[in-house]
């Protein structure tokens, strides 16, 4: 059997492709490939809210 991986979502942050079977960090329904990515995401919703 192969394992062959496909493309599952785009990182929102850096815009990087999250391939299956890659460690991911979810917030909502949003897919982060790095905890780097998922903590920049935080200072976005503050910039905005402000």
């Amino acid at each position: 059997m192969t394992n062959i991986k496909e493309p599952i979502a785009v990182c929102p942050s850096c815009e990087k492709v999250i391939w299956s079977g890659a460690r991911v960090w979810r917030k909502g329904d949003e897919l982060y490939c790095h905890s780097k990515c998922l903590v920049a995401s935080f200072s976005k919703e503050k910039a905005v809210a402000q």
